[in-house]
């Protein structure tokens, strides 16, 4: 391959904390699937934005927990990662 080197995680629970603890910040939403692995979930958790756990590929429902949670259109500024 070419081009610039990808950034290259252990796959170690530390790691995966570390990784998902850092995209959101206070006001921004983590969408997280129900078969999400266990590390991620609890950087999830652990960081200061709102983490919602939808079922395993289920759009529907995870549209709904947004809904319920009034995270769609909420906040102008707000941002949304999927992990």
């Amino acid at each position: 391959m070419s081009g610039q080197p990808a950034r290259h995680l252990r796959h170690r629970f530390p790691g995966q904390l570390r990784f998902a603890r850092g995209p959101g910040r206070k006001g921004d939403a983590l969408l997280c699937d129900r078969k999400l692995h266990a590390s991620l979930v609890a950087g999830a958790l652990r960081s200061t934005a709102r983490t919602v756990r939808f079922r395993h590929n289920d759009l529907d429902h995870l549209e709904r927990c947004l809904r319920k949670r009034n995270i769609l259109g909420s906040r102008p500024n707000s941002r949304a990662f999927s992990i």
